[in-house]
């Protein structure tokens, strides 16, 4: 398999490093958001941190908004409410066409659609 190396299932070790330290600045947010409510300032801030890691950071965050409970879903949805664009609205729209979730989450994403 030449031209494969440092490759697993279409993933170099860059990207894999880049979504790790994503990640963890969503885990900083999770822990942090779960102790104290935040205001606007903060998420604009930590996007702000996560897009100087990566700037097409969108992909990670659906990946792991998927994977969480729905408590950490709510604070996850904070940091979407405060992007632009239309690629976020695209995958919340996926997501409720196709995911089971709790009203409270739903209300949340509501809130994402109405300020958009």
């Amino acid at each position: 398999m030449a031209g494969k190396k440092g490759r697993k299932n279409g993933k170099t070790k860059e990207n894999d490093t880049t979504a790790s330290r994503v990640n963890e600045v969503i885990d900083s947010i999770i822990k942090y958001v779960a102790d104290s409510p935040q205001l606007d300032s903060y998420y604009k801030e930590m996007i702000a941190e996560i897009a100087e890691i990566e700037k097409n950071f969108l992909p990670i965050v659906s990946k792991r908004f998927i994977k969480e409970g729905s408590k950490e879903r709510e604070i996850i949805l904070e940091i979407l409410k405060h992007l632009t664009g239309i690629d976020h609205i695209n995958f919340l729209q996926k997501f409720v066409k196709n995911e089971v979730f709790l009203p409270r989450t739903g209300i949340k994403i509501l809130d994402v659609f109405n300020k958009e």
